[in-house]
């Protein structure tokens, strides 16, 4: 089998949410591909899934490390922290996707979402003002 099989049949099995087959596909393929970011973070996700948040944030923060300067890195991240309860570095991770990529509606809002979460209202309406003009319709 190919690593590019691999890597078709654990996004199959992640489709049809058999996750504990995409880990091990996705792991035998880390295995092959030690350096891709693309699979420490569908990995990150398929634990995320298999409840295994603290595992998915190993893999998520392994992601970032090997490609910082992509902006989706931070906002999966975010997304994981934000659900093991660490808000204010969910915000900081959105804050540098935003960096990274201005225009991402969809982390504008989230950030927003988890400073209004932290009864941070004025600095939560001003994020969501500038999600809201970014909103194409």
């Amino acid at each position: 089998m190919t690593i590019e099989d691999l890597i078709t049949q654990a996004k199959e099995s992640n489709a049809a949410e058999d996750y504990q087959e995409a880990f091990q596909l996705y792991s035998k393929a880390i295995d092959v591909l030690p350096n891709d970011p693309d699979l420490y973070s569908a990995r990150g996700v398929v634990l995320f899934h298999l409840d295994r948040k603290e595992d998915s944030l190993i893999d998520m923060n392994k992601a970032v490390d090997l490609e910082p300067n992509y902006s989706y890195r931070y906002s999966s991240r975010a997304y994981i922290k934000a659900s093991l309860g660490m808000t204010e570095d969910a915000i900081l991770d959105y804050k540098k996707c935003t960096e990274l990529d201005p225009e991402d509606a969809i982390s504008w809002n989230n950030m927003g979402l988890l400073e209004d979460q932290l009864g941070w209202n004025k600095k939560a309406g001003k994020t969501f003002k500038k999600a809201d003009s970014l909103e194409k319709f």
